[in-house]
């Protein structure tokens, strides 16, 4: 009986260490977009050999906990600053406003940035690299990254399950800009991609 028993372990242990990593198929139209992009020659940042070995990013189960109104509060005479990245290079971007937000009855507060000189985003686009207690075991140690779009409400839904990671996780080659600690979030956000 404890043989028998013991050999089902080990068939089991043995058997689930040849399976595949399994990817979370249960995604939001913002995710399947991501995957389809890293897909894409054309846009992927992998090299071909990492691209044929790409079957999709691993993504936190969609928790609606995690999707958040905050409340934009504009900075004064907002001024250009410049964010350093992962290649030593700095970003001109304008740091615009603070958001405050609520999660678990805690509030919380990230800054955005707009990009300046950049012809790829609307003028309401908001940039908001976050780092929060995942990084460095569940999500990328550099943090991650959120694309917000402004209206005239003076609110915004923050969707933490569309956070992703930056280019230069899959590429070194990437100039990334990296997350100012003053975006640190103490607490787990487990949503979004995962490292």
């Amino acid at each position: 009986m404890i043989f028998r028993a013991i050999l089902i372990l080990l068939v089991f242990m043995f058997s689930s260490c040849d399976k595949k990593r399994i990817h979370n198929t249960n995604l939001n139209e913002f995710q399947k977009q991501l995957n389809a992009s890293f897909k894409d020659a054309t846009k992927t940042p992998f090299n071909n050999s990492d691209l044929k070995r790409f079957s999709g990013l691993d993504f936190f189960q969609i928790d609606s906990n995690y999707i958040v109104k905050a409340e934009i509060i504009p900075i004064i005479n907002s001024e250009k600053i410049k964010l350093s990245t992962s290649t030593g290079s700095k970003l001109n971007v304008i740091k615009y406003a603070e958001l405050i937000f609520i999660i678990n009855k805690q509030e919380y507060k990230l800054f955005a940035f707009k990009y300046i000189d950049s012809n790829d985003y609307p003028p309401n686009h908001l940039f908001v690299p976050f780092l929060d207690n995942t990084n460095g075991d569940e999500t990328y140690g550099g943090g991650r990254y959120l694309d917000l779009f402004e209206d005239s409400t003076g609110k915004i839904i923050i969707d933490f399950n569309n956070s992703y990671n930056p280019l230069c996780a899959y590429n070194e080659s990437y100039s990334c800009p990296i997350v100012p600690k003053e975006n640190f979030l103490e607490i787990s956000i487990k949503a979004g991609v995962k490292y």
